[in-house]
């Protein structure tokens, strides 16, 4: 799995979604390229479309969301 961040969200999808859901830093990575782009594709039927990067970047909220939450103590 691969984890590629330009710092610049202009330049495609992939970073424009990590942008938006804040998963930026190298040392903290939160979602794979991979798992953005499933993402993007479910909604746009490609995996580097830009027409619904909110939508995208909502539903990886909601990812990173989940994996925290299994973290958390009774």
């Amino acid at each position: 799995m691969t984890w590629t961040y330009s710092g610049d969200p202009a330049t495609n999808a992939r970073d424009s979604i990590r942008f938006l859901c804040g998963d930026t830093d190298t040392n903290d990575q939160l979602l794979n390229d991979e798992e953005i782009a499933w993402v993007n594709n479910q909604l746009t039927g490609s995996d580097t479309a830009t027409t619904a990067l909110y939508n995208a970047a909502y539903r990886c909220c909601l990812l990173i969301a989940s994996k925290f939450s299994r973290l958390a103590d009774q």
